[in-house]
């Protein structure tokens, strides 16, 4: 057996380029699945998506009336409730 140092180069060079060609071919093979994905709809997470992403929303009145319920005691400054007759705090009569 000789050595042959041309034929050895491109034996190696073609198993490289092989090599190479093989994860090119995968990588673009995995991009078209994904851009189709894309185009198709994705499936069951772009429903959830869409469901999260939806901009109209029904908020409940409580979200935006956020008025305070209270009152402050005109004997002893504490906070108390609105319909309270009583002050919990110094025991005075409110109304």
């Amino acid at each position: 057996m000789t050595f042959d140092p041309f034929g050895d180069f491109f034996n190696s060079f073609f198993i490289i380029f092989i090599i190479i060609a093989v994860v090119v071919v995968v990588f673009m093979i995995i991009i078209f699945i994904v851009i189709i994905r894309a185009l198709i709809g994705g499936g069951k997470r772009s429903e959830k998506r869409k469901q999260q992403l939806s901009p109209a929303k029904a908020y409940p009145d409580t979200v935006y009336n956020t008025k305070e319920t209270t009152q402050i005691c005109q004997y002893c400054g504490e906070k108390i409730d609105d319909n309270a007759n009583i002050c919990p705090q110094c025991g005075e009569n409110l109304k």
